[in-house]
């Protein structure tokens, strides 16, 4: 009889370990804030798999829609309705007015000399300037007529986001007529740690990949020995027309949110200087810096989207200050001169492609 159990016990081990190791791949990529977004989900049930993928996807597209300030949504009290009616109460999405408070609150978090915040959800009047240009000259030289940087640098612009009234009674929001609002450097990042947390809640083994800037997944490759996934960095100085090359590649931890900033994203050249969609709310201009890509290795998705794009506008010196005195953050950034500062706690993950 015992030797009956441990038989029995035996096989029960067997089938275990087997599904656990025969998990089918499921992915599925659709565009949203003008990216690829890419899911992958790892199961053994092709319903509960396929319910995962839509899940995301609605969760990808309500975001979009509530985020979008360029297009109108039937419906829809977004971020492009919010900044055609202002000095108007109005009751939006909660998912929506909760991504309001986290854009103001984390905004005073890393601020310059002058007190001015590296980010701002509110810049959207700054962007108006800018879209066109990187709409109709992106990779290519711009006239002087089209981007006067003069002009632009001494222009006023009101990016408060104190000014923004929310209350949470009904969860109304107010913005002035001076202000305007752009969630484009965190839409995306939220959108992806707010379907990580969903999936770790239910225990649905995932990677997702949002344009290569915004990754994260808790199982890893299972293609690779012990899951490993590893992705690849890309070199700054591919130019847009050509197949993307990269400088590294980079053993991406479980649970860690990988963000990527860059000028090679999107970008116009002017006087032989190319000039990157990352603005600086301080200076009106494109961020004048020395780095041309930085990736973090960071807890969250979402605020690591505004650090990196806070590091980014600070420059090289002030942001490997930042990342080596900081706990919970890890990073590399690409300068200038080609050289790569790789922070300590990812000198063992990273690897240099020459």
């Amino acid at each position: 009889m015992r030797k009956l159990i441990s038989f029995l016990l035996l096989i029960l081990l067997l089938v275990t370990l087997s599904s656990c190791t025969t998990l089918k791949e499921y992915k599925k990529l659709s565009i949203y804030f003008s990216t690829e977004m890419e899911i992958t989900i790892y199961s053994n049930n092709n319903i509960d798999a396929e319910n995962a993928l839509k899940y995301g996807f609605d969760l990808f597209e309500k975001y979009n829609n509530l985020t979008d300030r360029y297009n109108d949504y039937s419906g829809v009290k977004g971020i492009y309705y919010i900044n055609h009616h202002p000095n108007e109460e109005i009751e939006i999405d909660l998912d929506l007015f909760k991504l309001l408070e986290y854009s103001i609150e984390k905004s005073k978090l890393i601020v310059d000399d002058l007190n001015n915040p590296y980010f701002t959800i509110g810049i959207g009047k700054l962007s108006d300037i800018y879209h066109p240009m990187f709409i109709d000259y992106e990779g290519l030289e711009i006239p002087d007529g089209v981007f006067d940087k003069d002009t632009i640098k001494n222009m006023s612009f009101d990016t408060d986001v104190s000014k923004i009234i929310l209350s949470d009674v009904n969860y109304t929001v107010m913005i002035p007529d001076t202000l305007s609002l752009d969630l484009g450097g965190i839409a995306k990042g939220y959108a992806v740690e707010k379907l990580a947390e969903y999936y770790d809640e239910h225990d649905i083994k995932y990677i997702i990949n949002a344009g290569a800037s915004n990754i994260i997944t808790n199982y890893g490759n299972p293609k690779r020995v012990n899951n490993e996934f590893i992705i690849g960095l890309k070199d700054p100085n591919t130019k847009i027309d050509e197949t993307a090359k990269i400088y590294g590649t980079l053993k991406v931890p479980k649970n860690k949110a990988i963000v990527t900033s860059g000028d090679y994203q999107k970008y116009f050249i002017y006087e032989n200087k190319r000039y990157s969609h990352i603005i600086s709310p301080s200076t009106h201009l494109p961020a004048d810096t020395d780095i041309r890509s930085i990736t973090l290795v960071v807890d969250s998705n979402s605020y690591g989207d505004i650090l990196s794009t806070t590091l980014f506008i600070m420059g090289s010196e002030k942001a490997i200050e930042y990342i080596s005195n900081t706990r919970n953050v890890e990073g590399i950034i690409y300068l200038n001169s080609g050289e790569i500062f790789v922070s300590d706690g990812l000198k063992s993950s990273f690897k240099e492609i020459k």
